[in-house]
């Protein structure tokens, strides 16, 4: 019988095939909400990763947030981190963007935004106390594109 880990790997592989596959028609929506695809580089050798995650818009910008994890922070959070250059996939558009970690009073107004649309971030989970960071992804010009590696925009 899988690992809980492995069934959750195994569901984020299917979920991320289906919605780049399909354009955001099957992924986009799920019962937890509206998912967008993040293709980050990882800091260390500089290997593109796909992370579908539930998001929010603010205005302008794209807001994620990294569930709870009893393992600590995720991976995709430690590659935005060192490498804020990434590929947002909204549905069937691509376009880069710039991760920011946002903190101070700008966060807590951010974390309200997010957790209006997902009340259930908000609630205790048992594993940790602290709230987790508000990452801000903010689109940037088409020029930019040629910037970030090939394999990232093409989503591998």
């Amino acid at each position: 019988m899988p690992t809980r880990r492995r069934a959750n790997g195994v569901g984020t592989t299917l979920h991320r095939v289906a919605y780049r596959v399909t354009g955001g028609r099957v992924g986009h929506h799920l019962s937890d909400g509206a998912n967008v695809l993040l293709l980050t580089t990882t800091a260390p050798g500089g290997h593109p990763r796909t992370w579908p995650l539930r998001y929010a818009r603010d205005c302008e910008s794209w807001l994620v947030v990294p569930a709870a994890s009893a393992g600590g922070a995720p991976d995709w959070l430690a590659d935005v981190g060192a490498v804020p250059d990434v590929v947002v996939q909204v549905r069937g558009r691509r376009f880069p963007a710039t991760a920011v970690v946002v903190d101070g009073e700008a966060r807590d107004a951010l974390w309200w935004t997010f957790a209006r649309r997902y009340p259930d971030v908000d609630r205790p989970d048992g594993v940790t106390e602290a709230r987790p960071p508000v990452v801000v992804l903010r689109e940037r010009s088409r020029d930019t594109a040629d910037v970030l590696p090939a394999d990232l925009l093409l989503g591998t």
